[in-house]
């Protein structure tokens, strides 16, 4: 009798220790592959003194900086808006995330893919930043972006994104005559 008492002893502590254990790998497990969404204030692009901008939808356009004056080196004759472009690099180096979206594993899932509007943006060192505009989430009024150099999707608001995918057309001045 003593030793069936034992034995049950013995399977209900198995049981207890195997449950337990099963737990916590089911909750390591999900804390370590689950996406995470985390509300926390971060600049999208840390670049200053930007010199030059490519944008790449369809096409690739580039715009550069020389004595304070924007021009498309394969265009020349393009006279670009100063004015407009230091606006919209104004809002590309003041926006910031509403919410960072960690352990993505499919990045196609929020519209960041190769068909993705890509913007490059350059100093006067040559460092560079990537950023990929994926989707929008209307509900949330928000637009999911990637800087390359994180790990991490930003979520931005819509706004924001809208401006930053303004298409580099819109720079050049036209004659009004």
């Amino acid at each position: 009798m003593k030793n069936k008492k034992q034995v049950l002893l013995a399977v209900i502590v198995a049981v207890v220790v195997l449950g337990a254990l099963s737990v916590g790998i089911y909750y390591y497990i999900k804390e370590n592959t689950t996406v995470k969404v985390q509300e926390r204030v971060q600049k999208v692009c840390t670049l200053e003194d930007v010199s030059k901008i490519e944008f790449k939808e369809k096409d690739l356009v580039i715009i550069e900086k020389e004595a304070n004056t924007w021009y498309n080196p394969e265009l020349t004759y393009l006279e670009y808006d100063n004015e407009l472009i230091s606006e919209w690099l104004q809002t590309l180096q003041t926006a910031e995330t509403v919410k960072i979206v960690k352990n993505v594993e499919d990045e196609s899932v929020y519209g960041i893919n190769e068909q993705s509007t890509m913007i490059t943006v350059y100093d006067n060192m040559n460092n560079s930043e990537t950023l990929r505009i994926g989707n929008a989430n209307i509900d949330e009024e928000i637009i999911y972006i990637k800087n390359d150099k994180d790990e991490v999707l930003y979520m931005i608001p819509y706004e924001v994104g809208q401006k930053l995918l303004t298409q580099p057309n819109t720079f050049v001045k036209y004659d009004n005559k």
